[in-house]
């Protein structure tokens, strides 16, 4: 019989063609002119939302409903999605990671929904337990504190994340 393979992988520049960290920081730190461009597409896609939401409000059974965190957090996770199609994973990638009984993705990259994202964009089915990557902390509405979630930081740590699988 032969042995089961896991193949473990990093994101950045072996998954995909170039480096994603650097556009999570392009997210964070637009020009002006790029940030006006950004408020005016949330303010549009925020009312468009809001619209949405009053409709299916005004539809509920029950009143005094407030604005819920599950759709802000839904809203916030599109954003990440739309800058995941940015980002070409490697040719054959999806084929190497079909082939395989079982994968892992051992990252720095600091977000896992765009690692999530860019992956299921590109057609690869996944299980977030498959992702090993540090995260940004969330509050208790689902939004960005500032701080991240290290669990890999170097090598070693990716090696003993190797270990661990």
């Amino acid at each position: 019989m032969t042995p089961a393979i896991l193949l473990s992988a990093d994101f950045d520049e072996t998954i995909t063609l170039r480096d994603t960290i650097s556009l999570l920081f392009q997210l964070a730190s637009c020009s002006a002119l790029k940030q006006q461009q950004l408020e005016a597409q949330y303010a549009n896609e925020l009312d468009n939302y809001l619209k949405h939401y009053e409709a299916k409000w005004m539809c509920a059974s029950t009143t005094g409903k407030s604005f819920d965190s599950t759709g802000l957090r839904e809203f916030l996770e599109g954003h990440t999605t739309m800058a995941a199609r940015t980002v070409q994973i490697r040719p054959h990638c999806a084929d190497t990671l079909a082939a395989v009984d079982e994968w892992k993705i051992i990252s720095a990259n600091w977000s896992k929904d765009l690692v999530s994202s860019v992956l299921t964009q590109s057609g690869i089915a996944l299980e977030t337990t498959q992702l090993i990557v540090n995260e940004l902390k969330l509050d208790a509405q689902g939004v960005t504190t500032g701080e991240i979630d290290v669990i890999v930081q170097s090598p070693q740590d990716k090696a003993q994340w190797i270990d661990k699988v």
